[in-house]
This record gives C-alpha cells, structure tokens and sequence, in this order.
C-alpha cells in the first residue's frame, strides 16, 4: 500500500469540503462563447480578451491582480494577460506555480477544445482562487497571445516573452499549460500515440487526462501525476496518465509549456493528447457540442487541488 497516497487521499477529502469546486455548465457557456468568437484576427483576439476580462470581473477579481503584458508581432501589438494570487505579507521564500492557456485559435475556426476549453478552466480556476486565501504558495494565471501557426515554434509566441520575462524568478517551481482538456472517447481504438510501442503502455480509449513533459523533470512529473490520482479517484470518472519524452517525439512539445523548456523551467502539458484523439482537430468540426464538459470539469478541479498541495 502507498502510504504516501493514502496521506494525500485524507488530505485532499478534508480540503474539499472547505474548497471551491468547477461548475460543469459554466464551462460550458464559457467555450460556447470563445468558440463563437473568431480569434485569429487581432479585432477577434480583443473580443476574446473582453470576455475574458469581463469573467474576471464578474467573478470579483480585483483588477489590481492583473497584468498585462504587451508585445509586438508583425507591427502589431500583443497581449498576454497575467493574474496574480498572492500568499499573504510577510511569508518569506515562497514558491510560485504557473497554470497558463493560449486563447488564438488557428485560422479562423470555431477551436472549442484547441484551446477555448483550456481558457474555460483557467477562468474557472482565477474564480476559485479568488474564493480562497493562499498561505504558502503564490500562483500566476496565464492566458497566451500568438500560439498558433505562424508564430509556433518562433519567439513571437506569447508564452516564449512570457517564460523570458521569468527567466530569472528561482521561485518558480512548475509551469502547468492547459492544452485541450474537454475531449474524451470510451470507444476502443480512439486513442493513438506518437510511437507505436506506447500503444501496448497505455490505453487504446480516449478516456484520460495526460501530463507531458520532457526528460528533464521526471520526478516533479510524478509528483503531479500523484497528484492528479487522488483528485480523479474522488468521483472515478477518468484517469490521468503522464510521459516524460524528448522532445523530438512528435506531440510532446506543441504547445506553450516549450517556450519554458527553453529557459530550464520546468513545465508540462495537460491535454487530451490533441490529434492523437480528437480528429476535430484544426477543423470547423471543433465545436463546443463535441465535448465532454463534466469529465472536463474533473481535469480543472485536478489541476486546481494540485496547485494547492504540491
């Protein structure tokens, strides 16, 4: 018997009668929302960042926490939006979590799980902080310009001026990137992998939540999936899975968490394994009817109870 896991089981049922939890049906609206809204274009992307800051607003979020962070691409000007929640004064050597999601899609598609489903958990998780207090621990909200093609890969990528901008912040201990989090298939043979072999480790139905990292932080990827474990068995709904790869296996960098790979940041994904799953993919077939919104809610409040015990 994991002891450890036994441990963080208690510890997870005493926090969840006094934490906040995700609201399947706010989820939801919010993707509707986003994914009606054309976002590749730059008057597109400010709608996007409306609604984003009128959520925030409503759910009582002092705009004192936020930040903006304005970049150039292609003479025009970018926005990342940052959220800051903060332990209380006067607690020394305190360590920061990062939880971020692009809100561009590519072209112009409706992108409800790529990536409107992870902007959905990440203003779902900015409300329930704001409900708690943080004592030990602060943690920043991202919300990413420019991840889409033609700026992936390249340094106009929102979230690669974000991780230069925090090069240098040794409190940083983990960077968690929600990547398409709402699709999921009970059906056998819906879920595919980069390599072949990994068909015979992992499930062939889509029915889990991954965390992807590289090579470099295997032991801060387990701590998470551990994680992850505890807060999923509270309603048995899905599982989570995790793979540390290097990063020339297809699928294991495509997304914001490279860009802190880059600066020795350590990150992961958390994502529905994208087109290794969901043949909606980068297609007007996107659309928010096609996605699992309660089991979606499990991978948010996943996240949202692993940034608190980690």
């Amino acid at each position: 018997m994991n002891h450890d896991n036994d441990f963080l089981t208690q510890r997870v049922n005493d926090e969840l009668d006094q934490l906040p939890s995700t609201q399947a049906e706010v989820l939801e609206q919010h993707v509707r929302i986003l994914s009606e809204t054309e976002r590749s274009t730059l008057e597109g992307r400010k709608k996007a960042v409306d609604y984003i800051l009128e959520t925030l607003k409503k759910d009582g979020i002092a705009e004192s926490r936020i930040e903006f962070q304005d970049y150039g691409v292609d003479g025009l000007n970018r926005q990342n939006i940052i959220i800051h929640f903060t332990a209380e004064e006067g607690v020394k050597d305190v360590p920061k979590y990062l939880i971020g999601a692009h809100y561009d899609t590519h072209g112009q598609l409706p992108g409800a799980d790529d990536n409107a489903s992870g902007v959905a958990g990440l203003l779902e998780i900015a409300r329930m902080l704001n409900k708690i207090e943080l004592t030990d621990r602060n943690i920043d909200l991202i919300f990413y310009d420019t991840e889409e093609l033609p700026y992936f890969g390249t340094k106009d990528m929102g979230s690669y001026i974000h991780a230069e901008s925090v090069q240098d912040d040794l409190d940083i201990q983990m960077v968690m990137v929600l990547e398409m989090i709402g699709y999921f298939s009970g059906q056998e043979g819906s879920q595919e992998y980069p390599i072949f072999p990994m068909k015979y480790v992992y499930p062939d139905k889509g029915n889990f939540i991954a965390i992807v990292s590289n090579t470099s932080n295997p032991f801060k990827t387990r701590a998470l999936k551990e994680q992850f474990q505890v807060a999923l068995s509270m309603n048995d709904v899905i599982t989570v899975e995790s793979i540390n790869a290097p990063n020339f296996v297809k699928g294991i960098d495509f997304s914001d968490h490279r860009n802190y790979w880059t600066f020795g940041i350590p990150a992961v994904m958390i994502t529905d394994t994208s087109f290794y799953r969901n043949k909606n993919y980068h297609t007007e077939s996107d659309t928010h009817e096609t996605l699992d919104y309660l089991k979606m809610k499990e991978v948010v409040d996943a996240t949202f109870l692993s940034v608190l015990s980690l």
